[in-house]
């Protein structure tokens, strides 16, 4: 999750009530936790193509990105999520990431908490 999250950081999650696109959520994938964020939600277009995510036929925002260098990342062509799934994505997808684009769609049930706010370090309190 660099650049918003590094090894060591400490953080506020909160138990899931409504999962949202943008959000950084926990979640198990075969026995492991892991935090990525919310690029779609069930019904959601994710198309990605030449290192841009389009949601809906609409790019995504991707400051959190800035300052990372450019890389291509995998192509897709108007992937559709299921019901009762999400699109996750690593901040760090430029330049390597195990998410939806490997892992393929998760299941909503297979998150446990979304990350409210970073506490440690003191300096990124947010």
């Amino acid at each position: 999750m660099l650049p918003t999250l590094k090894n060591g950081d400490y953080v506020i999650t909160k138990k899931i009530q409504k999962i949202q696109r943008n959000q950084i959520v926990i979640f198990n994938f075969q026995n492991s936790l892991m935090i990525k964020r919310v690029v779609g939600i069930a019904g959601d277009h994710i198309l990605i193509k030449e290192g841009q995510v389009y949601l809906n036929q609409s790019t995504i925002s991707n400051d959190y990105l800035e300052g990372l260098p450019e890389s291509n990342y995998t192509d897709f062509h108007n992937l559709t999520i299921p019901d009762h799934n999400l699109y996750v994505l690593g901040d760090n997808r430029r330049q390597s990431s195990k998410d939806s684009r490997e892992l393929g769609s998760i299941k909503h049930e297979s998150v446990s908490e979304i990350v409210l706010i970073r506490i440690w370090p003191l300096k990124f309190f947010r």
